[in-house]
């Protein structure tokens, strides 16, 4: 598509061509936000109306009408306006919406609006209504039959594709992964490396929901851990919100364990996380599965909570038949016990604010335990 150039004072400005009525229609935004100028919003609508009426089926075009907003929108995002980045988006999709109204069984295609729309709320804080537009972007792709956009990229951290806006944001969730998973190796003796997690796990096409999971939930634990003063969790709330996160990675790591095909079990799916854990246990060359010893763990969390994940956490649990778990059967033993304990009880636990880093920690390795041992 040829570019449409134009100039404001002493600035150049360089935008998709779109036809000499359009062109002209967002010549006049851009003096309206960059020289104060009068703005006919309606007849602006009006002549959109009128491009998507002549651009029907034409996704190109309407990549072309969209991408036309963000030299305004990256102002509003330079400038750390997020809700007048959110409105310019907001206008823009309600115009297509209208016509989409009028024009039943026919679409414009809204992938490009609704990624830099999700991209603007994440970088304002607002995970969840930033990851339900980046969803909605990867929809629309999927209507258009394109692949590998840059909404995909992001919803399964593809920290390899240079073809995205927000590349910066995934490489920083890829960092912070990463550097969770070296702690793994190092402590656990662990072979799993980013580029095996990012080909065996976020790639695998029976974990696509899993996986969509597991994305958010990393934005959210990042987010508690590193963007969150901790002198302001040191209180129920906080107690009950991290438990919730644990509980989160934990049903991932259950869901991991049930979508597994690297050893034929048919009833997996049908089983709760105890027997996955034996099975895990029984295929890693761990004791978990013996001696009932997830069954005496049941009973020291049901009995004393708080007690039992800090001798985990500090390796000094012991099992009813006076064996020591080994390091990564903590992790897992960790796991069993939060994913009972938040999935049954809205319960204060200073033992989870306290220990916050450490028993996402575990969970996690955990996680990494689970893919290296059942998918690569």
């Amino acid at each position: 598509m040829s570019k449409f150039v134009f100039k404001i004072g002493e600035q150049m400005f360089q935008i998709e061509d779109l036809g000499e009525s359009m062109n002209s229609q967002f010549l006049r935004l851009h003096e309206s936000h960059f020289s104060g100028r009068g703005f006919d919003l309606t007849k602006f609508r009006n002549e959109v109306l009128n491009f998507f009426d002549h651009s029907n089926g034409n996704y190109l075009a309407h990549d072309g009408f969209f991408n036309n907003f963000t030299i305004i929108w990256r102002f509003f995002l330079n400038h750390g306006h997020f809700k007048n980045a959110e409105h310019l988006w907001d206008l823009a999709l309600n115009i297509a919406y209208e016509w989409e109204n009028k024009n039943q069984n026919k679409r414009i295609h809204k992938g490009t609006p609704y990624y830099f729309w999700g991209v603007t709320c994440i970088l304002n804080g607002d995970l969840e209504k930033g990851f339900l537009l980046m969803h909605q972007a990867l929809e629309e792709d999927k209507k258009t039959h394109q692949t590998k956009t840059p909404a995909y990229s992001f919803v399964t951290l593809d920290y390899e594709n240079q073809d995205q806006f927000f590349r910066s944001k995934v490489e920083e969730i890829a960092k912070f992964v990463d550097e969770k998973m070296n702690i793994y190796r190092s402590s656990r003796g662990g072979t799993l490396t980013l580029p095996d997690f990012k080909s065996k796990f976020l790639e695998e096409d029976a974990l696509q929901e899993v996986v969509i999971y597991f994305i958010f939930e990393l934005f959210r634990l990042k987010k508690l851990l590193v963007e969150i003063d901790q002198r302001l969790t040191q209180n129920v709330f906080s107690s009950l919100l991290q438990a919730n996160t644990i509980l989160n990675f934990c049903i991932i790591v259950e869901n991991i364990i049930k979508k597994q095909r690297k050893y034929q079990n048919k009833k997996l799916n049908e089983l709760t996380i105890k027997p996955l854990l034996e099975f895990l246990s029984s295929n890693s060359s761990l004791n978990l599965h013996k001696n009932d010893n997830l069954k005496d763990l049941n009973d020291d969390f049901g009995n004393d909570f708080s007690k039992t994940v800090q001798e985990l956490i500090k390796s000094q649990h012991k099992f009813q038949d006076g064996t020591t778990p080994q390091s990564s059967e903590e992790d897992l033993a960790i796991t069993y016990g939060f994913r009972n304990f938040g999935a049954h009880k809205i319960e204060d636990q200073p033992v989870v604010y306290q220990n916050f880093d450490e028993i996402s920690r575990r969970v996690l390795n955990a996680l990494f335990f689970s893919v290296e041992k059942l998918y690569i």
